[in-house]
């Protein structure tokens, strides 16, 4: 069964120097990026159920089921009864957070779920509040009647510690009289019997504590090399806006011998040279060797992003890869949210004079909505006049935020009527120029369809809770079909303006077509092997994209080259096993194995191979795990599960390298702006190995709002 390319998963970056290399791609005319119509969410008997949830229960929120489309998963229509906010979802994926949280910003003073109903004023179900919501006093006071216990000074720094990683507080925050003030009175002391917590003091127990973890994360690695497993890196560059340092951020990706998918920061190291390829090369290699059991050739793959020195990087370490494991390194990913980024910015950048036009004066639009006092004035009194109290804001496009020009766009299609009562009701002449005509509001739409393509590529290629690579080829297949399906709607339009956006659409073809040409043979697959491997090791997927007329059928025969491919890829690791028992054989592994791994040595020649028996077995369902499947798997498949592991944990975006930047960024802060690099590290990587009382490296950074 194919992957679906609609797949909604949770999320900028700044575009970087390219440079050439190409992944295989050829779109098929004749293969549709998915068939659908086997749902039962497609039938026409469909229904919705009746929904207990409070924003359904309540009316807060209208669902409307719309019409069947087969190339898609069946949607809903999610109206608020308030106000004109909608959003579309898969009729599947329906969930209240985003709708309660839509209530809470915009719309306070109705209850958006029935914990907020309770404290709602004159209902008959008011409750005391939680304790969270108390008073503080009346805590203090509850405290007093407690027993008191003696003070514990370690208890009490850990305390304070976890308090000042949390909140990212600087160092000497507890040596100010305030504090200790405000502590002295909490324990209900005389401050000056508080034990001193020195920023030096706050250093010496972060040391001890980075010291205590290191072994810790060495042993977690050392023990996915001993099962087999091996490590991807995502490599990026950062300058601290604070300290105007510069950092090398390396991130390991791993699945363990559980199959579970690991990110790690294992480097975040200064840059005080010239950030040459062979510079670059050299921090690599340091941060490695701090790690025992990270050896180059533990090393499969690396994802940067395409900046020329990254690719006289991965050159170097290439060949200090051949020196020490005596073969190739084949895995050099760019990021792929990186190379559609580009994509869109070719397209941008060849627009049309009419086109290129209208965006400048939609910006325009924006910055006076959002700036001169009379048009922001006009432009709420229109919201206000349909029955809304709030504010409707629409986003204003950055060139470090993907997708930000798709949303400024899509902003303000969506606020068209309340700008078409500005332009009515203003007497400033700028405003009224900028305004659009009705043909160039249809340019826009045709502008905003363009943009739309790149959204959910960019956006789930960039997660960190699944796995990446084996869907990063079909995004961008899709990404070229839908391209050349805008040129053939641009070319069909009788709209005269919608022809300058022809040459735009076919630049963005030429540039995706730099990173992935056309695919004619084997040895094209073969460059790349790492996309179509994964593809295959999905088994939500194996051979289904490459048979004839689905997305990845490239020309004919090709699901053969891929099985000799995946073939070809088990004997070398088959051998590479071999060797390992070997090795045990004379003492230099631990000589008992374990129970489950007594298939994993035994070659005898069976009916079928591990390959063949994979590949007849039916792929399973779309919406399972591809690595609870091999976890259950891997005594069937002992060789092929080790391939899964090595292949699936290759992440398709260095996006886990930007959101460590953005939790570097609260931590390199103002008010740390005298925080060493060794500490800030330390702090970086006890957040990323997810020590108690440190917070877990988050997701959220690249997940764009278009409120």
């Amino acid at each position: 069964m194919s992957l679906s390319l609609n797949d909604q998963r949770q999320p900028s970056q700044e575009p970087a120097t390219e440079s050439d290399n190409s992944v295989a791609i050829v779109a098929n005319s004749a293969s549709e990026p998915g068939n659908f119509s086997y749902a039962k969410e497609n039938q026409e008997s469909y229904k919705l159920k009746d929904s207990k949830a409070y924003v359904f229960e309540k009316k807060l929120f209208t669902r409307t089921l719309l019409p069947i489309d087969c190339k898609k998963e069946r949607q809903v229509l999610l109206s608020c009864n308030n106000c004109p906010y909608t959003i579309t979802v898969d009729v599947r994926k329906i969930s209240t957070k985003n709708l309660q949280s839509h209530y809470r910003a915009k719309h306070r003073k109705i209850a958006s779920c029935d914990t907020t109903a309770k404290f709602l004023p004159g209902t008959s179900r008011e409750t005391p509040p939680s304790p969270s919501k108390r008073p503080i006093a009346e805590f203090f006071e509850r405290n007093q009647k407690r027993a008191r216990i003696n003070f514990n000074e370690n208890l009490y720094n850990e305390k304070m510690i976890r308090m000042l990683v949390k909140k990212n507080l600087p160092f000497d925050f507890f040596e100010t009289p305030e504090v200790k003030d405000a502590l002295g009175y909490i324990s209900m002391c005389e401050p000056t019997t508080l034990p001193s917590l020195h920023h030096s003091k706050i250093e010496k127990i972060l040391r001890e504590k980075f010291n205590e973890q290191f072994p810790k994360m060495n042993f977690e690695l050392e023990q996915n090399v001993k099962s087999h497993g091996c490590f991807s890196l995502s490599l990026d560059i950062w300058t601290s806006g604070v300290s105007r340092t510069d950092y090398l951020g390396v991130i390991l990706s791993y699945i363990d011998q559980n199959f579970q998918l690991n990110y790690r920061l294992i480097g975040l190291e200064v840059l005080q040279d010239p950030h040459t390829g062979a510079y670059i090369c050299d921090q690599l290699m340091l941060v490695l060797e701090q790690f025992s059991s990270l050896k180059i050739g533990s090393i499969f793959s690396i994802t940067r992003d395409n900046a020329s020195n990254n690719d006289k990087c991965l050159s170097c370490f290439s060949h200090r890869y051949f020196n020490s494991a005596m073969s190739d390194f084949q895995n050099d990913i760019r990021c792929n949210a990186n190379i559609l980024n580009l994509v869109a910015k070719a397209i941008l950048d060849k627009l049309g004079v009419p086109a290129r036009d209208i965006l400048k004066r939609v910006k325009n639009i924006v910055i006076a909505v959002r700036g001169k006092k009379e048009i922001k004035q006009l432009f709420e009194r229109s919201v206000r006049s349909q029955g809304s109290g709030n504010a409707v804001t629409i986003p204003l496009d950055s060139v470090t935020r993907w997708n930000s020009t798709l949303y400024m766009v899509r902003g303000t299609l969506r606020a068209r009527e309340h700008l078409e009562f500005v332009k009515r009701s203003t007497k400033d002449a700028s405003f009224q120029d900028d305004m659009l005509s009705a043909t160039e509001w249809e340019v826009l739409v045709g502008i905003k369809d363009i943009l739309e393509i790149f959204e959910i590529p960019s956006t789930n290629l960039q997660g960190q809770k699944y796995t990446t690579i084996n869907e990063a080829l079909l995004y961008m297949t899709h990404v070229y079909q839908s391209l050349q399906l805008q040129i053939h709607k641009c070319r069909t339009n009788e709209e005269s303006l919608s022809d300058s956006l022809i040459p735009s659409i076919e630049n963005g073809i030429n540039k995706l077509c730099k990173y992935f040409p056309p695919v004619t043979n084997f040895e094209d697959l073969t460059k790349f092997k790492a996309y179509h491997l994964s593809i295959v090791l999905d088994p939500r997927a194996k051979l289904n994209h490459y048979l004839n007329g689905e997305l990845l059928c490239f020309y004919p025969g090709i699901e053969v080259d891929i099985k000799y491919l995946l073939e070809r890829e088990y004997k070398s690791l088959e051998n590479e096993l071999k060797e390992v028992s070997s090795d045990i054989s004379e003492g230099e592994i631990e000589p008992e194995p374990k129970v489950n791994d007594l298939n994993l040595y035994n070659f005898k020649r069976k009916k079928y191979s591990e390959v063949a028996s994979y590949i007849i077995d039916p792929a399973i369902d779309r919406f399972a795990s591809a690595l609870d499947y091999w976890k259950v798997k891997q005594d069937v498949y002992p060789i092929l599960s080790i391939l899964a592991r090595r292949y699936l944990a290759i992440p398709a975006t260095s996006a886990s390298v930007e959101s460590t930047f953005s939790i570097a960024r609260n931590i390199i802060s103002y008010q740390r702006n005298r925080l060493s690099p060794t500490n800030s590290k330390h702090l970086m990587l006890l957040k990323s190995w997810g020590v108690k009382g440190v917070e877990e490296l988050e997701d959220s950074y690249f997940r764009e709002s278009e409120d």
